[in-house]
């Protein structure tokens, strides 16, 4: 079947099939396009050809309202001689399906609009990769919007990277197993004068980036090429090689093991890691270096660490984990708290409160409990609800600002728990 003309619309359904399709018509460049009418997929069964003209998967270049899917079925090709695939859809949704089981290059040819050519290519080098899924669309200078479980685009200190990543995502996944060399290509006006960009794979279930993979280079100044992947199944982004995106601590926890406190972490990748500094404090608030743990340096597998603290203070102790790259800088995990007190009390840190009046509260035993705060009189001066959903929970509380300096008495307390704290305010 042959479009012409006009813009026309692609009939499909769940039992719609072309064998040869080809788009060829001119209209006013970003105005008039080629699209499916229904949200079921396009089938192409032997050859998909790209004369003239955009097919357009977005529907209406509203990259916010979803898009539709076509179906390059095993075996059919796609080729161009002027025209393009316009994907740009914020949720993935506008996609090219093409079942890939042999060796070769297959080229799909994106393009942002007519002056716009940004292909990218997947070749094959072994395995069958079954259904790989192509998508892209153009972000903000900040990135933004995000796509589907992306959170950020910061940097291994945690700042902001967006200057340093390409101002576009892709969506690419495969059904099956193969091992292929990936060629992203953006267009100049998504790159900011960024050099030597590297591909980045998000992990939407620590909320971070894989490091960048080996061997990767610059065929041209818009394109970056991948060797050797076997996992696509999320987003990929651009970063600069000299600013990488990083990727999360998978957890990081403090156990008590009779007198001593086991102290555990697993991270699901590293980027230029220097060390780990196990830090403790008796306050939350002044913490010292207890032991030194050497990193990985660059890792792109599961690592698991530990580390026992056998003295740890009487009463309660928090400990806390830092991170430090090979440049100096560092980051902080979360807080983690082991008492080894007296049953009753509970942890309140910054202790003595910060100036912002802001404090948290950790909660020994799940539960719903009335917290009142009293002064030297046993006067009750602030008195709420608070809710733990697990054991230690970690709960925010902002004091009342009514509080003058002097020490205070923190009481949580329901029908079976009742803990109290010392509170100073300076």
């Amino acid at each position: 079947m042959q479009i012409t003309g006009i813009p026309n619309g692609i009939a499909s359904g769940n039992s719609q099939k072309y064998g040869f399709l080809e788009i060829n018509f001119t209209g006013p460049a970003g105005t008039t396009w080629v699209y499916p009418q229904t949200n079921n997929e396009v089938f192409v069964r032997s050859g998909l050809l790209l004369t003239s003209g955009e097919l357009n998967l977005d529907n209406d270049h509203n990259t916010a309202t979803g898009g539709r899917a076509m179906l390059i079925e095993n075996n059919a090709t796609i080729s161009r001689t002027s025209g393009y695939i316009r994907s740009e859809t914020e949720d993935g949704s506008g996609i090219i399906r093409w079942d890939i089981n042999s060796n070769g290059s297959y080229v799909v040819p994106f393009g942002y609009d007519a002056m716009t050519y940004i292909p990218f290519t997947y070749q094959q080098t072994a395995g069958a990769s079954g259904i790989v899924s192509f998508g892209t669309y153009r972000s903000a200078a900040d990135n933004t919007p995000f796509p589907p479980t992306v959170s950020h685009v910061r940097d291994v200190s945690g700042a902001d990277n967006s200057a340093n990543t390409i101002d576009r995502f892709w969506n690419l996944s495969q059904a099956g197993a193969g091992t292929a060399t990936l060629t992203f290509t953006y267009a100049p006006a998504e790159d900011a004068g960024i050099l030597n960009p590297r591909a980045q794979l998000w992990e939407p279930v620590t909320l971070g980036w894989f490091p960048a993979s080996a061997g990767q280079s610059n065929p041209t100044s818009t394109t970056t090429a991948v060797p050797t992947v076997t996992t696509l199944n999320t987003w990929w982004t651009l970063a600069a090689g000299a600013s990488p995106l990083p990727i999360e601590l998978l957890s990081f926890e403090a156990a008590k093991s009779g007198n001593y406190v086991d102290l555990t972490w697993q991270t699901a990748s590293e980027i230029n890691n220097d060390y780990f500094t196990i830090q403790r404090s008796s306050n939350g608030y002044e913490f010292e270096n207890i032991a030194i743990i050497d990193g990985a340096g660059n890792s792109t597998t599961v690592l698991n660490y530990k580390e026992t603290d056998k003295k740890p203070l009487n009463g309660i102790n928090y400990y806390r984990l830092m991170q430090t790259d090979y440049d100096g800088k560092f980051t902080f995990s979360e807080i983690r708290i082991v008492n080894f007190g007296t049953k009753g009390t509970i942890s309140v840190f910054p202790n003595p409160a910060p100036e912002n009046n802001q404090i948290q509260v950790s909660i020994p035993v799940e539960g719903e409990y009335t917290l009142n705060i009293t002064d030297a009189s046993g006067r009750i001066i602030q008195n709420e609800k608070i809710y733990a959903t697990e054991k230690n929970q970690i709960i925010p509380l902002n004091l009342s600002e009514t509080l003058s300096s002097g020490i205070y008495q923190i009481g949580i307390r329901n029908e079976n728990e009742n803990y109290n704290s010392k509170l100073i305010i300076r």
